[in-house]
C-alpha cells in the first residue's frame, strides 16, 4: 500500500499509526488497545519472517479477540472478505489494490470482527 493511499485513507480514521517491518511493536500496541475501536492492517510482503508473523497474529487473536485484523499481500490469489477464514485475520486484501478495494476490505474486517466476537461471546 502506497504512502499516498494511506494518507488518503487516514482522512476517514481517528488515528493512523504506521509501523514498517516492526511486527513486535505493532503486536504490542495491538495487544493493549481497545480492540473494538482499532484495526490492525498488516502487509505480509513487508514482514521479514512470514512464519513469525503468522504465529504472532494467531497469538494476538487470543490476546485481543475483539481486534479487527486485515492482512494484505501480492501473493494472495484474490481478496477474501469472508469471515470463515478468521484464524489470523478478519479479511485479506490482494495487493495492489485501489483505494475503493482497500476501503471495502477495511470495512469487512471491522464488520467480520464484530460478528465474530458477538457470536463467540454468545457461545
Amino acid at each position: 500500500m502506497t504512502p499516498s493511499m494511506l494518507a488518503e485513507l487516514s482522512d476517514s480514521m481517528q488515528s493512523l499509526t504506521i509501523l514498517n517491518q516492526q511486527l513486535s511493536s505493532a503486536l504490542q500496541l495491538a495487544a493493549h488497545c481497545d480492540g473494538a475501536e482499532t484495526l490492525l492492517a498488516v502487509d505480509l510482503d513487508m514482514m521479514p519472517d512470514l512464519e513469525q508473523t503468522i504465529a504472532g497474529l494467531a497469538s494476538l487473536r487470543e490476546t485481543n479477540n475483539t481486534l479487527a485484523i486485515l492482512i494484505m499481500s501480492r501473493s494472495f490469489v484474490q481478496t477474501d472478505l469472508h469471515p470463515q477464514h478468521s484464524y489470523i485475520a478478519d479479511a485479506s486484501l490482494r495487493l495492489p489494490a485501489t483505494k475503493y478495494e482497500t476501503s471495502v476490505a477495511l470495512h469487512f474486517a471491522v464488520t467480520n470482527a464484530f460478528f465474530r466476537t458477538t457470536y463467540d461471546s454468545d457461545a
